[in-house]
């Protein structure tokens, strides 16, 4: 009888470890963009003229605000639900959600454009019911000098 339960918790781990590696993927995907468009001035938060999904088309942090996928996607736009040689991620939603943060308190909002910092946070989470995993959260905090892990 304590198989079946091992096997739920194998396969729960599993996933867990799933939904790690597709926050920091997205994470690592979003340190590699400049802090602000390059191409851009004045300087505009989220996605300028012309720029649009998929997100091989983003240049910057701010581009990522409000990203919301189901099933993960590649940077090109394939979507990663098991089909064409993809593995399978239908169960999970990825979430993006960037904010400007005032440069001495990272918990405190401000108007975008009004300070150097930019909150960056990364949510995994399934959309099976009940939940296999707590939904992986990673945070950083962007600035024009580079970036750094805030809390996971």
């Amino acid at each position: 009888m304590a198989t079946p339960v091992q096997k739920d918790n194998v396969g729960a781990m599993q996933e867990e470890r799933i939904a790690l590696l597709l926050a920091k993927q997205m994470m690592e995907e979003i340190q590699s963009k400049a802090y602000e468009d390059p191409n851009q001035t004045p300087v505009l938060f989220g996605l300028e003229p012309g720029e649009n999904a998929p997100r091989i088309n983003f240049d910057d942090i701010d581009d990522y605000n409000d990203w919301d996928e189901n099933p993960p996607q590649y940077p090109d736009g394939t979507i990663l639900n098991g089909e064409n040689e993809t593995p399978n991620y239908q169960d999970f939603r990825r979430q993006v959600i960037v904010k400007n943060v005032d440069d001495s308190n990272y918990s405190v909002i401000r108007d975008n454009g009004t300070t150097s910092s930019k909150r960056i946070r990364v949510t995994v989470s399934s959309i099976n019911d009940p939940k296999p995993f707590d939904d992986i959260v990673i945070t950083w905090v962007a600035n024009r000098e580079g970036m750094g892990l805030l809390y996971k």
